[in-house]
């Protein structure tokens, strides 16, 4: 990491800081001195960023529970489907986006949750044939857990998974293979590099400095090869599938970068329960 020093002058420090506190020194990503403004100066190298606070509050970064930090810089990078409030909305977003892209050879969309529409029912296959029949579609709802894909869509994924989780008739894609996608259709590097940047964006907006996330083979790939060439704006600690077991140096390589952590494993005990895939 590069060596950085900044000082936080002339703010509203919280939750506690010393009497008269209203600065602060951060050398190298740890705080080193909280003081009046004046000491922080003083003790600030030769170079340091100065940040005039103008009595702006300064807080600890959130870290952040439970959230999917690479899938989430994707899914902002995809037409979205998530202001939707009926199926005739899901259908003429649909048709936006089809004429919208057409650079892509598979187009996924992301958002939708028919428990926000008028009449709560699920999009089907017949109806993404009539609005994209000349290349693959994958619909995916809100909580990931389920999606929805005309026949060509259904043709490449069964084509890869050969386990139950795709309805033809409806078109539905349930569990396994809706969470699988990234990982049966791998984006392209740089769709990959702008969905880190995207997903750092995001969560410094929100004051998050370290997120989580749940990490299919794909993933794990993604993010040693990003770490090797640059930083993650936030730290990440990473849970990985069972089928990553096995791989035994997938799990088992140092981190490339000490902001991306393997914490531990990830395992299902049900399913969405608004996308009604839970027991």
């Amino acid at each position: 990491m590069t060596s950085r020093s900044i000082a936080l002058v002339g703010g509203r420090i919280f939750p506690a800081p010393p009497a008269d506190a209203d600065s602060l020194l951060v050398e190298n990503g740890a705080i080193r001195v909280v003081g009046s403004a004046t000491a922080v100066r003083e003790a600030a190298p030769k170079g340091a960023e100065i940040v005039e606070l103008a009595g702006r509050r300064v807080v600890a970064g959130y870290h952040d529970a439970h959230f999917h930090f690479l899938e989430a810089g994707l899914l902002r990078a995809r037409p979205s489907l998530e202001n939707c409030r009926s199926l005739d909305d899901f259908a003429a977003a649909v048709r936006d986006a089809d004429q919208l892209r057409p650079d892509l050879p598979f187009l996924f969309l992301e958002g939708w949750d028919q428990n926000d529409w008028k009449e709560p029912r699920r999009p089907t296959r017949a109806l993404l044939d009539d609005l994209v029949g000349a290349r693959p579609v994958v619909a995916s709802r809100v909580c990931g857990h389920v999606a929805v894909g005309n026949t060509k869509a259904l043709d490449a994924i069964q084509s890869r998974w050969h386990q139950p989780g795709v309805d033809r008739e409806t078109g539905l894609i349930l569990e396994g293979p809706a969470l699988a996608l990234e990982q049966m259709f791998p984006p392209s590097p740089a769709e990959t590099d702008l969905a880190f940047e995207e997903a750092g964006r995001l969560c410094l907006r929100l004051g998050i400095t370290t997120a989580c996330d749940f990490l299919r083979p794909f993933a794990v790939r993604a993010y040693r090869e990003y770490s090797a060439r640059r930083e993650l704006s936030v730290r990440v600690n990473a849970y990985v599938f069972e089928e990553c077991l096995d791989d035994p140096e997938l799990v088992a390589a140092p981190p490339a970068s000490d902001r991306f952590h393997l914490r531990g494993l990830k395992i299902f005990a049900d399913g969405s329960i608004r996308g009604r895939t839970a027991a």
